[in-house]
């Protein structure tokens, strides 16, 4: 330190600097750290209330993802054949709402046996449940009960248990029991955003640790430490944790689960804001030193003068003169005055060593720049002609020149070559190793033999190993020939690959309706020249559309791909499946004219896809629709037995799934009765037969209108006054659906600013109508047209409408809900029924569908009708019951807790001027 402050017997600068900035930086730096201090502990104590905050949080997060599941499982428990005999039925409803929840769903008698579990395929023999008391007292509370930890005696995996009782009209009866795993708590740890160097754990009622967000392999399972001392609601602690190592910490306890949630964080964390502190001081009171120092000028007086004399020189060294040496007053001034002198003789030498290095490297760069010249162009020529082989035959027969491409692909000798040998002694060379056993090409090369006139051609050949060449020979004015040689193997692939494709799917491999057409041509020809008759079988997958809406389309393709296999599989050699395109399918039969033959086939095609296929982990179940034509009873053309055969297919889609169907003539006939019917649904809708009738929905507690729905009618000249349910499906089918769509929102909005009393308008609204895309400015334009305020309309869509292309519909309902119109979920509990919808879109209104209210006195069809409600009522949604005819049937959905009732009860769907009339009379109908 000493040799730092004096060199050779004078203070150097640093003297200087360290002894005014001490005496000016001393009593500035006492009070930054009194004030560092003191903000260290307000820090301190926020890092302890963020802390408890984080503990509030975990418990929030695992209250609500236990209540949700609470919550799934009484909709569940709610559901028919949850009470009977037959559980199958059940399975399938279990298993989808397992893959909702994340979990298995079992189904267990109060004695812990189970019953159904969706974790297994159905009639796999089943363990008792893991969790028998809980069970128990699920059943004798008729509560839901929340396990602690519990561990699987079959799988070893551990996991949390929440038990539901299934309630019937004599009581609990059985349990449903959801396994939630432990991954599942972790994850709702994780969502909190806890994270290092805080940790988050869960306990249930022992104390034993559920999931822990920071090395939870190693804690999960192990008693919480301190456990035992917490008695409070919430509070915090400091000790040690299952390593030893001092810890931090806060804790809450869930009043729905008995679950503890804590976080904590290493005791050397509290202390970060006294170590950041005493490092702000550093760096204050460092600031605080230069800060004196740039002050002490008057003191430094005599370190100018040193640093003029410097600056001298440094002038010097950069002008590029000498640098002389001068005597300085401090001692580093001094060594540096000496470094310059000796820097300035160095760059000296160093200026004369680069300027003979450039020299030399000029001279360098010239000669390799002329060696590359030289070199590029005979790589230029080389590249010239390295595309094609090259023989240049003179007038004398000889080939005079070659290249080396042309001997790689001819397969010639280079000593061969280099001796310019004749045409003939080139052609002896290749028939000698197999070229030329076509007798054409012989006859191409002995024009070549003698020189004489030689006229240009273009032809292809393969050679033995397969290389196919395209040879091109040119004519020499003087005699001669210029022969020139392409490889188009590939060439030649891509187009015989390019015509399989056009007669082949790129998907299945299979053949395609290009083939299948030709296919049918030709066996149709021999047919009328007395050959062999055959059978054409169509078939289409059932729930084909569901497993690409639901999986994706790469899981759609992985069951093409499988069910092509499979019909191969059950084919004979002389037999044909094609891929018609989609999900179908058309199978030729060669000698099929005995209908016994076609039936068998049939049989075994459906039966081959009944069974499920294993795609991405998942078992998925189709099936196959056929219909059956017989060459030549059924058709004598390849569009007249397409035809037929889809009139088949037609036919049994329409009786059920999984079954096949043989052409008739009938067929052909309703056909055409169906065509007769939709031509005369589309002059209905230009002629503006179609009528609407009002049907009144009423508050069920004050019996007062509180909407109306537009029921769309069909006053047809020959058959009457027609429902929709005998041409709505005909025209979604057609797409005529989009126009009566807008015709009934039109007429409905304009009949309805004209009622005495503003109550909403409730208009079906149909999947086809979502598909075009212009829904939004549909409604949005009629509302303005008609001066029908938005918030009076009520658009009603089934869940089938989600399902279709669930993006885009929930895209158009969200945009129409910001502009005021409101929406009702129609026919609730007939479809898929999936809470998923109810999540992703707000519904004003739920509609139960009037076979639930038909059947309501049953305490099954009740329980439903219940779990609706508190499911509807969960969301804020009001509750309408369809379908009411009895003041009996009123009165129990009113018990349930339905808050609107619609029925002939009440009225009959009338039309508007008899709406309007009701609307001016009596306000509300008889309790």
């Amino acid at each position: 330190m000493l040799k730092r402050l004096f060199q050779r017997g004078r203070p150097t600068f640093v003297t200087y600097l360290v002894a005014f900035g001490l005496a000016l930086a001393t009593p500035l730096v006492v009070y930054a750290a009194a004030v560092t201090f003191q903000l260290a502990a307000q820090e301190r104590g926020a890092v302890v209330a963020d802390v408890g905050r984080k503990a509030k949080a975990i418990v929030a997060a695992t209250d609500r993802m236990v209540a949700s599941r609470i919550a799934a499982l009484r909709i569940l428990a709610s559901a028919r054949g949850v009470r009977g005999a037959d559980l199958s039925e059940f399975y399938a409803e279990a298993l989808s709402a397992s893959r909702d929840l994340g979990g298995p769903i079992a189904l267990v008698e109060p004695d812990g046996r189970r019953l159904v579990y969706s974790r297994v395929p159905w009639g796999t023999l089943l363990a008792r449940d893991p969790a028998p008391e809980l069970v128990a007292r699920a059943a004798r509370t008729a509560e839901p009960q929340i396990s602690g930890l519990v561990v699987s005696p079959q799988t070893g995996e551990r996991l949390v248990v929440i038990a539901v009782p299934v309630m019937t009209g004599r009581g609990t009866g059985r349990v449903l029991v959801a396994e939630i795993p432990l991954d599942e708590v972790l994850a709702t740890i994780a969502a909190t955003g806890v994270a290092a160097p805080h940790w988050g754990s869960v306990s249930d009622g022992d104390g034993l640790i559920l999931a822990r967000s920071e090395e939870n392999e190693r804690f999960a399972g192990r008693p919480l430490p301190g456990f035992s001392e917490i008695s409070a609601p919430f509070g915090t602690w400091t000790g040690v944790n299952l390593l030893g190592a001092p810890v931090f910490g806060a804790y809450e306890r869930s009043t729905l689960t008995g679950w503890t949630a804590a976080v904590g964080l290493p005791r050397s964390a509290l202390d970060v804001p006294l170590v950041r502190s005493r490092l702000q001081l550093a760096g204050l009171a460092l600031v605080l030193v230069v800060l004196a120092f740039v002050l002490s000028v008057p003191i430094c007086r005599e370190i100018a003068r040193a640093c003029n004399g410097l600056a001298v020189m440094a002038r010097e060294l950069g002008d590029g003169a000498a640098v002389q040496a001068r005597d300085l007053p401090i001692a580093e001034a001094s060594a540096v005055a000496v470094a310059m002198v000796r820097a300035s003789l160095d760059l000296d030498e160093r200026g004369r060593r680069l300027a003979q290095a450039k020299e030399e490297l000029e001279l360098r760069v010239a000669q390799r720049t002329r060696e590359l010249e030289e070199k590029s162009v005979l790589l230029q020529a080389t590249l010239d002609n390295m595309a094609q082989g090259l023989l240049v035959v003179d007038e004398t027969g000889r080939v005079s020149v070659h290249n080396r491409r042309a001997l790689e692909l001819l397969d010639l000798p280079a000593e061969l070559m280099r001796s310019k040998p004749t045409v003939a002694e080139v052609h002896a060379h290749q028939v000698s190793i197999g070229d030329f056993i076509r007798p054409e090409d012989s006859r191409r090369v002995e024009q070549l033999y003698d020189g004489g006139c030689i006229e240009g051609s273009i032809y292809e050949r393969e050679r033995p190993n397969g290389v196919v060449l395209e040879v091109r020979t040119v004519a020499r004015p003087a005699g001669g020939a210029v022969r020139t040689f392409t490889d188009i193997t590939q060439r030649k692939r891509a187009e015989r690959e390019l015509a399989r494709m056009v007669r082949h799917d790129p998907l299945t491999g299979l053949p395609n309706r290009v083939l299948l057409r030709e296919r049918l041509q030709a066996m149709l020809a021999r047919v009328a020249r007395g050959g062999e008759r055959f059978s054409l079988l169509f078939l289409d997958l059932d729930r084909f559309k569901q497993v690409n809406d639901t999986l994706g389309h790469p899981a759609g393709d992985a069951l093409l791909q499988a069910v092509a296999d499979r019909i191969r599989g059950v084919l004979r050699e002389e037999d044909m499946v094609a891929r018609m395109g989609g999900d179908e399918f058309a199978v030729l039969q060669c000698g099929g004219d005995d209908p016994r033959a076609a039936q068998a086939l049939a049989d075994r095609i459906v039966q081959a896809l009944e069974d499920p296929v294993e795609i991405a982990g998942r078992r998925i179940t189709t099936g196959a629709s056929l219909g059956v034509a017989c060459a030549p009873r059924d058709g004598d053309s390849p569009d007249a037995l397409l035809q037929a055969a889809d009139l088949a297919l037609y036919r049994a889609k329409a009786e059920g799934r999984g079954r096949y169907r043989f052409f008739e003539p009938a067929m052909d006939a309703q056909v055409q009765e169906r065509q007769a019917l939709e031509l005369e649904l589309r002059e209905a809708v230009a002629r503006d037969e179609l009528a609407l009738r009002f049907q009144p929905i009423v508050s069920v507690e004050s019996r007062e209108i509180v909407a109306c729905e537009a029921l769309v009618r069909w006053d047809h000249p020959r058959l009457g006054l027609l429902g929709p349910d005998r041409f709505v499906p005909l025209a979604e089918e057609t797409g005529l659906i989009r126009e009566i769509g807008a015709a009934v929102l039109e007429i409905a909005c304009r009949e309805a600013v004209a009622w005495p009393m503003p109550v909403p308008v409730a208009v079906n609204v149909s999947a086809v109508q979502f598909e075009r895309g212009d829904l939004l400015d549909t409604v949005l334009e009629t509302l303005a047209r008609s001066g029908l305020s938005a918030e009076r309309l009520e658009l009603e869509i089934t869940e089938t409408t989600l399902i279709e292309d669930g993006d885009a519909v929930l895209r158009t309902l969200h945009a129409l809900r910001r502009r005021g119109v409101r929406f009702a979920l129609d026919d609730f509990g007939t479809g898929y029924s999936s809470l998923a919808y109810l999540r992703r879109f707000p519904f004003h209104k739920l509609k139960i569908d009037g076979s639930f209210v038909r059947e309501i006195e049953r305490p099954e069809t009740a329980g439903i009708v219940r779990a609706v409600v508190d499911l509807a009522s969960l969301h804020g949604m009001a509750i309408t019951a369809e379908g009411v005819e009895t003041p009996e049937q009123l009165r129990r959905v009113a018990a349930e807790g339905c808050t609107q009732a619609q029925g002939y009860l009440f009225a009959r769907p009338m039309t508007a001027g008899e709406i309007a009339t009701l609307m001016r009379g009596a306000r509300a109908f008889a309790a």
